[in-house]
């Protein structure tokens, strides 16, 4: 349980592994990706995840209102730390179902996951 005490997803439950991702994408058409990746860390890279539309974080209660809570939201940041743990624990606390990549970005490259240039300019929505 989070502070408010509203249940929030419960590692390892949150978490989704680079096979299991792989996966997903591969079969379903319901999953929503979210790259949520800080601007310096966003910026530093010249790749995100193919399907991934980039969003600001900080701006979660904004965006996630609009948000279908029938899809599947898979989303990930630099690392799979603070960002991604934030993000997962307000979007389940809301009825949303949403996992973090294990590791973030950066585990997702490293293990060859699959990437693609990134499409917009840095905190706009492709």
């Amino acid at each position: 349980r989070n502070v408010t005490g509203v249940q929030t997803c419960a590692l390892p439950i949150c978490i989704i592994s680079h096979a299991d991702m792989r996966e997903t994408l591969a079969k379903d058409d319901k999953v929503v990706v979210l790259d949520l990746r800080r601007d310096e860390d966003y910026d530093a890279d010249t790749l995100t995840m193919p399907m991934a539309q980039r969003l600001d974080a900080r701006k979660i209660a904004e965006w996630s209102s609009t948000m279908a809570k029938d899809k599947e939201i898979l989303l990930f940041c630099a690392h799979g730390r603070s960002i991604s743990n934030a993000a997962v624990d307000y979007l389940t606390s809301h009825g949303y179902k949403a996992r973090f990549v294990a590791g973030g970005f950066d585990a997702w490259k490293a293990a060859g996951g699959a990437t693609a240039p990134k499409a917009s300019p840095r905190g706009k929505a492709p």
